[in-house]
C-alpha cells in the first residue's frame, strides 16, 4: 500500500495516515497471482473486489482528495531554454 500512495504522490507526512485510514475502511485478502509466483492483496470494497492502487486513486480523486497530493514543483526556466536550444540545434 505504501508504494501506492507514494506512486500516487500523497505528501510522504501523510502516507501513515492514509494507510490507517484505508486499513479501516477496507478489508483487506490475499489471492494467488495470475502468474502463479506470489499473491496480490486485495481491497473489499462497497463496489467489490478493488486493487489496491485503485482504493488510493478513489482517495486522491477530486476536490478532497488534493489535500493527500504533494505538490509537483514546477520545471525550472532553464530546462525549456535547454529544450528550445535542442530544437534549433537539430535544424
Amino acid at each position: 500500500m505504501h508504494r501506492a500512495l507514494t506512486k500516487a504522490r500523497v505528501k510522504p507526512g501523510l502516507v501513515e495516515g492514509a494507510i490507517a485510514m484505508l486499513m479501516e475502511q477496507n478489508e483487506f485478502e490475499l489471492e494467488a497471482s495470475e502468474t502463479g509466483k506470489g499473491f496480490v492483496v486485495l481491497a473489499k470494497t462497497r463496489y467489490g473486489l478493488s486493487s489496491v492502487d485503485t482504493i488510493v486513486e478513489r482517495l486522491v480523486q477530486g476536490e478532497e482528495g488534493a489535500v493527500w497530493l504533494d505538490k509537483r514543483s514546477a520545471p525550472s526556466a532553464g530546462y525549456f531554454n535547454s529544450l528550445l536550444s535542442g530544437m534549433k540545434e537539430r535544424r
